[in-house]
């Protein structure tokens, strides 16, 4: 068997560790884990068929430390994302210390798709995240507001009786809901629906033609949703973090 140098993507997120390979361009799968650990990727080092790892580590959630210290011991070329790294975007108009290094892998992952063209991205997970680009690559910042899960938590933990729902239960072909249940649900996925339609709005005033990218673990749900064209692109920050990692590939 022929074996074959890969790329790590490790992306720490609040809520879980999300982990895919890419060889020669080729993005595996997305394997999710709670906590990352050197056993854990011992695997993927120890495949018969690989010969050597480079691996880039982006994270908004708690560190795992030991992972770090085993992918800098045995990555030939190993990228943690922080506000230093080396990008392939032509500028950052943002405070690079407090831009979160997933939305930054999402930017750089929406350029390399749609190169000179106009991109905004919508990251929908724990948080809601709204990043936009233009056509040069010029990163022009973005909002951050409360996820699906997020407003649905708040509700019960501000409230004596509200309870958590799941908002996926959602019925948006009745006017108005009938039980306190889908009251929450619909109220949730409608307001992050009109939120999400109004910065498509915010964006074309931006720029007169660009992409509305989706993505994220509920932004499928929310991309059959929406009135505008959109494109959903479950993967896109694992995109980005390979594109980073190619670009910093044995640079001084």
């Amino acid at each position: 068997m022929e074996k074959s140098h890969i790329n790590l993507l490790i992306d720490r997120g609040n809520s879980f560790c999300k982990l895919a390979t890419a060889t020669n361009g080729i993005i595996s799968p997305i394997a999710i884990y709670q906590k990352l650990t050197p056993e854990i990727l011992e695997q993927y080092f120890s495949k018969s068929c690989v010969s050597s790892v480079s691996s880039i580590y982006c994270q908004v959630g708690t560190a795992d430390e030991k992972a770090i210290e085993y992918l800098a011991r045995h990555s030939v070329n190993f990228v943690k994302l922080e506000s230093k790294t080396r990008v392939p975007l032509t500028s950052i108009r943002y405070d690079r210390e407090k831009l979160g290094a997933d939305r930054l892998a999402l930017a750089v992952g929406a350029f390399y798709l749609y190169p000179n063209q106009a991109s905004l991205i919508i990251d929908i997970g724990t948080a809601i995240t709204y990043d936009f680009i233009d056509a040069e690559g010029n990163y022009l910042g973005g909002d951050i507001s409360a996820g699906p899960r997020t407003r649905s938590r708040s509700l019960t933990e501000a409230t004596a009786e509200l309870p958590e729902v799941d908002f996926m239960i959602s019925d948006l072909n009745n006017t108005f809901a009938d039980t306190t249940v889908k009251a929450i649900a619909n109220g949730i996925t409608r307001g992050i629906i009109a939120e999400i339609e109004s910065y498509i709005q915010r964006a074309s005033e931006l720029s007169p033609t660009f992409n509305t990218i989706i993505t994220g673990g509920y932004g499928p749900f929310f991309a059959n949703r929406i009135k505008n064209k959109t494109f959903a692109i479950p993967n896109l920050l694992m995109v980005g973090l390979n594109k980073i990692l190619q670009h910093n590939d044995n640079k001084e």
